[in-house]
């Protein structure tokens, strides 16, 4: 069975790598972008199998990138994440089409939010 593919998007370089080297450890195909703009380009010619994104990518934010994919296909999983729990954002994030979590810390929380969304 192909592994799934996930775009990952954090503008914290640190959080990006840890998410990225977790995913790869757990047999997902990556394409990791620290920038709002790229990850956008890089989706409007690529359809991953799950979009995780922060909430905050500078002026812009993972809500708008989980619109933009949901857009063209909705069968992508999308999920945003945060520092804190935020009821609202949540929310947000379901009228989006996109599961909010927390930001996983570990790769077991990863994991874990995964196979839940899956």
């Amino acid at each position: 069975m192909p592994s799934k593919s996930v775009v990952v998007v954090d503008d914290d370089q640190a959080t990006l790598r840890s998410l990225e080297f977790w995913l790869i450890e757990a047999g997902y195909d990556v394409v990791s972008s620290a920038r709002f703009e790229e990850a956008r380009a890089y989706l409007a010619s690529h359809t991953p199998d799950i979009l995780l994104a922060d909430v905050r990518l500078g002026e812009f934010n993972g809500l708008q990138l989980a619109l933009f994919v949901k857009g063209g296909h909705p069968n992508v999983v999308a999920i945003v994440f945060y520092d804190v729990d935020d009821p609202v954002l949540a929310v947000e994030a379901a009228r989006c089409g996109a599961r909010f979590v927390r930001k996983p810390e570990t790769s077991a929380g990863l994991l874990e939010c995964l196979a839940e969304s899956a």
